[in-house]
C-alpha cells in the first residue's frame, strides 16, 4: 500500500511531504541483504537515511506476525521491510554538503 503524508513544519509553515511504498510481509530472511531493499530520497536526489530506515523497521516489527511478541513486544528481529520512500523537503530543513557523493544528509530540526 501507498503511504502519503504532509506537514507544515514551525511556525514559518514550511511545507513538507513524504510518498512511497513499503512491504507488508518480511523481505528477506537474512537482515544483512535488507537494506539493500530500501530506498529514500530527498527532492529526486537518492539519499542514504539509517535513522529513517531503523525507525520504519522499529515500527514495522511491531506489526510483523512472524516475531514473537508482536503487537508491542519487546523480541527484536533484524529484519527490515522493502521499501521506497520519496521526501519533497525546503532546503531549510536538510545539509546534503556532508560528504562528496552528496548521499549523507543531515536533518537540521
Amino acid at each position: 500500500d501507498g503511504v502519503a503524508a504532509e506537514n507544515n513544519h514551525g511556525n514559518n509553515m514550511e511545507k513538507w511531504s513524504m510518498s512511497g511504498l513499503i512491504s507488508h510481509s518480511p523481505t528477506s530472511p537474512n537482515p544483512g541483504n535488507a537494506r539493500d531493499m530500501q530506498f529514500f530520497s530527498i527532492n529526486g536526489r537518492p539519499v542514504d537515511l539509517p535513522s529513517v530506515s531503523r525507525v520504519i523497521g522499529d515500527v514495522w516489527r511491531t506489526f510483523d506476525p512472524s516475531i514473537e511478541g508482536s503487537g508491542g513486544g519487546s523480541k527484536r528481529s533484524g529484519r527490515r521491510p522493502a521499501c521506497v520512500l520519496a521526501f519533497t523537503l525546503p532546503a531549510s530543513m536538510y545539509d546534503v554538503n556532508l560528504a562528496p557523493d552528496k548521499r549523507e544528509v543531515m536533518f537540521t530540526e
